[in-house]
């Protein structure tokens, strides 16, 4: 069995993930987790049991506009308010054993200066290609706060859908559009402020509207509907954005934005404070930053430039799948940049049958669950359960809470079952475990790119939790053999180190191996340490509850002191 796993994972590849471009105006919930954080750790980690160098490299959309209605909210200075935050998510990932090898900042030295080096670069090859527009384009105009109505200061109504929206995209159904295609626009409040003081709130209606130069870019061939399908998984669901992306969007690929706060625009023309847009230059910017700094701090050949064999992987949510198709449409021959070759999406998670929503309160945070000292590893494994791939999912405290304690009885079950025969048994070494070649297998298809499913993964681990259980117990007084017993519990722990790493690399120290799950190490006896292994600690709904009923430790302002975290139920 082992020789035939290590013959078939002989061949090892290079991969870079890139899970999510967060902008740092908040902290993160369970809602942001269950999409691309998840996907892509899940992805990273099934790669490397398999014997593969993976990567995570990740960086914050530090200049996106919502950073500026955050300040105004909280009286910050922009920079701060980035800064603040993206210590906050890189915190809540690493709680959530969401692992970033490199956690990239590109308001800092030296990032922020090759940002826009490459942001310039960019905007100077399309020139020079002939394929940068300018376009004097009629925007809302707030005169309270004395700025053009764009990205986080305008809100309305999705022309597609009609369901609210803010600035020119949808994350009820992905759209990408101008700023003065929202129906019903008008200035968007800043909670606290006054007309006059940055919040605007006029009457609808009774906007002005002003002239602005902008500059756009003809996409490249690589944005083709045809081209784009090759990288991304649920074609059916993720390429109509692409054609809608087409219709609104008649000027080209967007790549300024009259809103006075980013990296400056490098050449004449854009006007009323234009900057780079962060979705389109300043997106190819942060791909070439962590491009530049995989391959210096890790020795690979750098994954975003033409001719490596890295295989480059981008996620992100239903609102993100235009931002990185982007990437398509914006080489040039006159920058080394090479796109993604795949593309993860997803659709939002729901609490409790509503959105998980900042403003409302209505949410669960990352440093709420993990301050309250919760199981990681089960949140883990009913989020990638939920994984919302083609449509939204809900979550639920009660359904949670049932999961957690169902798995962690099945998986103590069969634990227990297993390693009593090698405590009791004579010493032994692992031997074949009938169905494990196909258990993985079975695992390469639900987690290969660009499909990458963790709930079809969740499937595939109970399938052989349910193999182990339907064979358990000492049926007719025979003990299990010992050798096929560690191959059994080997095979679980490969399985289940996507979805619950913590709990398999117990499960792995408990069989005597060290490091994590992959398929090239094993044993030559099959041993067990009991006081290695531990077993899931399924969450009462009570204490998942408070949390919702109870947010609070997100970073907001009000966030208790450590000592309050005590008073969430066990």
């Amino acid at each position: 069995m082992f020789g035939e796993l290590r013959r078939q994972y002989a061949r090892r590849s290079r991969h870079l993930v890139l899970a999510g471009y967060p902008t740092p105006n908040g902290p993160l919930h369970l809602g942001h987790i269950a999409g691309p954080f998840l996907r892509g750790d899940v992805l990273r980690r099934y790669l490397r049991s398999r014997g593969h160098d993976a990567l995570a490299v990740g960086t914050s959309d530090s200049w996106e506009s919502n950073i500026l209605f955050t300040a105004a909210k909280e009286g910050r200075d922009p920079m701060v308010v980035a800064g603040d935050y993206q210590g906050r998510i890189t915190a809540a990932l690493a709680d959530f054993g969401v692992v970033q090898d490199d956690y990239l900042d590109v308001h800092a030295a030296p990032h922020r200066a090759e940002h826009r080096r490459y942001s310039d670069a960019l905007v100077h090859a399309l020139h020079a290609e002939g394929r940068l527009r300018l376009r004097a384009e009629r925007l809302w105009f707030d005169a309270a706060a004395g700025r053009p109505l764009v990205g986080c200061w305008l809100s309305g109504k999705c022309p597609k859908c009609a369901a609210p929206a803010t600035g020119n995209s949808c994350e009820e159904c992905g759209t990408w559009f101008g700023p003065t295609d929202l129906r019903e626009p008008a200035p968007r409040a800043v909670p606290g402020l006054r007309p006059g003081q940055g919040a605007g709130a006029p009457p609808r209606g009774t906007l002005s509207a002003v002239t602005v130069t902008s500059a756009f870019a003809a996409p490249a061939a690589g944005m083709r509907a045809e081209r784009c399908a090759e990288r991304i998984g649920q074609v059916d669901t993720y390429l109509p954005i692409v054609e809608e992306y087409q219709r609104w969007n008649p000027a080209g690929i967007r790549l300024t934005y009259p809103i006075g706060w980013g990296v400056p625009w490098p050449l004449a023309g854009p006007d009323h404070g234009s900057v780079h847009y962060s979705y389109g230059t300043g997106l190819v910017a942060a791909s070439k930053v962590i491009g530049d700094f995989a391959a210096s701090r890790h020795g690979v050949p750098n994954p975003m430039s033409a001719g490596s064999d890295v295989i480059t992987v981008a996620a992100g949510g239903l609102d993100a799948v235009m931002p990185w198709l982007v990437l398509l449409g914006l080489t040039t021959r006159g920058l080394d940049f090479r796109p993604f070759d795949f593309f993860l999406f997803n659709q939002f998670l729901d609490l409790h049958g509503a959105k998980f929503s900042t403003s409302r309160r209505h949410t669960i945070w990352v440093g709420d669950y993990v301050a309250a000292g919760l199981d990681v590893d089960c949140a883990r494994l009913y989020l990638a359960s939920l994984s919302p791939l083609t449509k939204s999912q809900d979550f639920r405290c009660d359904t949670f809470a049932r999961f957690a304690a169902g798995w962690a009885e099945r998986l103590d079950r069969v634990v227990a079952d297993r390693s009593a025969a090698l405590v009791d048994g004579p010493p032994a070494t692992p031997a074949e475990a009938p169905g494990a070649v196909e258990a993985l297998a079975a695992q390469d298809r639900c987690l290969r790119l660009p499909v990458t499913d963790p709930a079809a993964a969740v499937g595939v681990l109970g399938d052989w939790v349910d193999r182990l259980a339907a064979s358990g117990g000492d049926a007719g007084g025979r003990p299990h053999d010992p050798g096929t017993a560690w191959s059994q519990l080997w095979t679980l722990a490969v399985l289940a180190a996507p979805l619950a790493p913590g709990w398999a690399g117990r499960l792995w120290a408990a069989l005597g191996l060290a490091g994590d799950p992959d398929v090239h190490t094993t044993s030559g006896e099959a041993c067990w340490r009991p006081g290695r292994y531990t077993g899931l600690r399924p969450p009462a709904e009570a204490a998942v509850r408070f949390l919702m009923d109870n947010p609070s430790l997100g970073g907001y302002p009000d966030a208790p002191t450590p000592s309050d975290a005590k008073a969430v139920p066990q």
